[in-house]
Order: C-alpha cells, then sequence, then structure tokens
C-alpha cells in the first residue's frame, strides 16, 4: 500500500504532526562580530534592488520568532522604518532574490535618542 507523504507534516511515532514554523538556526549578527556581512548588507540597501525581498522577524536567542512583521522589496531607509515602525530590540532579516538567500542575519535597534531633553 502506496502512502502519500504531505511535505509539511513529518512522521513521530506512527502519528503525522504538523512541522514548527520556528527557524531553528541562530542567526549571525550583521553589525560588529562579521565585516563581511556588514559590508554586504550596507552595499544592499544602498542598491535598493527591487528584485530583492526583505522578510523581517522579531528574534529572540539569536533566532527569528514566526510569523514575519513584514515583506518588502529591500529600501535604503529599512532600519529607521523598523525603528519607528515596530520600535527597538532584535530582528532577524531575510533578503531573497527570487528563491535565492542572498543574506540572512539580526540586527539590534535601539530606541530613538530624545535630542529634545539633552538626552545623549
Amino acid at each position: 500500500m502506496l502512502r502519500h507523504h504531505h511535505p509539511h507534516s513529518h512522521r513521530t511515532q506512527g502519528v503525522t504532526q504538523p512541522r514548527t514554523q520556528g527557524h531553528k538556526r541562530t542567526l549571525p549578527a550583521i553589525f560588529g562580530s562579521n565585516g563581511r556581512l556588514e559590508e554586504r548588507f550596507w552595499r544592499m540597501l544602498d542598491e535598493s534592488d527591487p528584485r530583492d525581498t526583505v522578510y523581517v522577524y522579531r528574534a529572540e536567542g539569536g533566532r527569528a520568532v514566526p510569523p514575519y512583521l513584514f515583506r518588502s522589496h529591500l529600501f535604503a531607509d529599512l532600519i529607521e522604518h523598523l525603528r519607528t515602525r515596530y520600535g527597538s530590540g532584535e530582528y532577524a532579516l531575510y533578503i531573497r532574490r527570487g528563491d535565492k538567500m542572498r543574506l540572512a542575519g539580526r540586527i539590534a535597534i535601539e530606541a530613538p535618542r530624545n535630542t529634545l531633553s539633552g538626552g545623549r
């Protein structure tokens, strides 16, 4: 007897269960620890190629937490957009061109500084 295997499930002790949607791989930090990754990221932001799509997730423990916050064409003001729209925190970024992953990493964004009160 042939059994149909559903690609989005796996068998555990004879019971079919849906796969978890979490990303299991710890993502590298884009800033600081890997100069080449940071350089590629800035170059991609500067180019803002409309063929590139960025998927942005919240990150915890260096991993993406589904579901993604938004998906968009890559644009130069991405970091400022994240800061103003979603606030400070750690984000996981996946930049794809079609089915090719061009960059995967995480960034930490600080809250905007209050310049009116003389904050630094």
